[in-house]
């Protein structure tokens, strides 16, 4: 007999995937997710600028025998970022559940992702008080950090779209500079020394900085965020983001050119951090867009 085209089958599949729609409490969960893990690792940045991980030294309570902390502000910071914190993994756990029966399988196995990188930074965070990190632990906290940051954006933009547009080369080009993003970060944390700036999320301040270690991946640090630059704004062109991501790159150049000027202080360093975080949840953005 006749071979039968495999396009009607093709079209039904498309049409089906394309129609259905997330439900809203699976939305809702999401941005709840979404938004609980952008504070907590933004609010990390400003813990990390203020030098406020030591104003609580205990943990979970700010102190021992009180659980609060008292009134000035880098307890309050650190408090605050261990309350984002902390209820970071149980809005990645419901938003998990929730989608685990979604159409689309990014939807459904993403937010895992996004709970063991929770996970992980959670038990880091303890032993940050506790103990202390050696720049290998520290790198691989705040790579689990972005790691719950990006996974979850980019499953709460897929969710939204459900049909997800189809080119190859900007996803690559998306997942590329988050890739870039997080070495860019990961470096800070390995060449920084110990209460230097550098360790924080940034992008590089200066070519080589004198307190900080290895001025060769220093260098390579900076060549890199050259590299980045380009490729986000190949993306900004290619996607239509030209108008966000060129203002947030501004605001981070305005923001480090300030810093070199004036010098740097809590709150400017708070910023920056910031801007880069929300720079890194914008380009995820822009991949959950489209599937690889």
């Amino acid at each position: 007999g006749r071979h039968k085209s495999p396009q009607p089958w093709r079209r039904k599949r498309f049409w089906r995937h394309s129609t259905m729609k997330t439900s809203a409490s699976t939305l809702w969960c999401l941005k709840i997710a979404a938004f609980i893990t952008f504070g907590t690792v933004a609010l990390g940045a400003v813990v990390c600028a203020t030098y406020s991980s030591a104003a609580c030294p205990n943990w979970p309570g700010c102190y021992f025998g009180q659980i609060l902390p008292r009134g000035e502000l880098n307890p309050i910071i650190e408090f605050t970022h261990r309350v984002f914190a902390m209820s970071t993994l149980p809005a990645l756990l419901v938003a998990a559940v929730m989608a685990r029966k979604h159409p689309l399988r990014v939807v459904r196995v993403l937010p895992w992702f996004a709970v063991a990188g929770a996970l992980g930074a959670g038990i880091f965070g303890m032993f940050t008080i506790k103990t202390g990190l050696t720049p290998i632990q520290g790198m691989a906290d705040l790579w689990c950090a972005l790691m719950s940051l990006v996974t979850i954006v980019i499953t709460l933009v897929a969710a939204r779209r459900v049909e997800r547009e189809q080119d190859r080369r900007i996803a690559q080009l998306a997942y590329g500079v988050l890739g870039g993003l997080f070495v860019l970060h990961g470096l800070g944390v390995l060449t920084a020394a110990a209460g230097s700036y550098t360790r924080c999320m940034g992008w590089p301040l200066w070519l080589v900085n004198d307190m900080d270690k290895t001025p060769a991946l220093q260098l390579a640090r900076v060549g890199l965020a050259v590299i980045i630059l380009a490729g986000m704004g190949v993306l900004a062109w290619r996607t239509k983001m030209v108008l966000p991501l060129a203002m947030l790159l501004a605001v981070e150049l305005i923001l480090g050119v300030i810093i070199r000027v004036t010098g740097l202080n809590g709150l400017l360093g708070s910023l920056y951090g910031i801007t880069a975080v929300t720079i890194v949840a914008t380009v995820a953005w822009v991949a959950g867009r489209y599937r690889l």
